[in-house]
């Protein structure tokens, strides 16, 4: 249960920075969720636990994703400019 305590927090901390961001969750949501998860743990209450985990590992595995959306759309872009940059300096010469 250990390690799933410990990437639940990591993964909180992921997905409450993105979802503070998008303006899904405000500081208070944070705290509340937090005061709750932290509640479980110290219950050790292991269905709770798993719970949030899931929650907390779906949250930060779309904010992953869309991140890496993000960066291929971004090198998609790039790659269209230089090639486009090319053809331009190749009309010039």
């Amino acid at each position: 249960m250990e390690l799933t305590v410990a990437k639940m927090r990591a993964d909180f901390g992921l997905g409450a920075k993105a979802c503070r961001e998008s303006g899904e969750w405000s500081e208070a949501d944070v705290s509340e969720f937090g005061a709750a998860i932290k509640g479980a743990v110290e219950r050790k209450d292991e269905a709770c636990i798993i719970l949030w985990a899931r929650d907390m590992a779906i949250r930060a595995n779309d904010c992953l994703y869309r991140q890496l959306v993000v960066r291929g759309v971004e090198a998609s872009m790039r790659a269209r400019a230089a090639a486009e940059k090319a053809a331009k300096a190749g009309k010039g010469a």
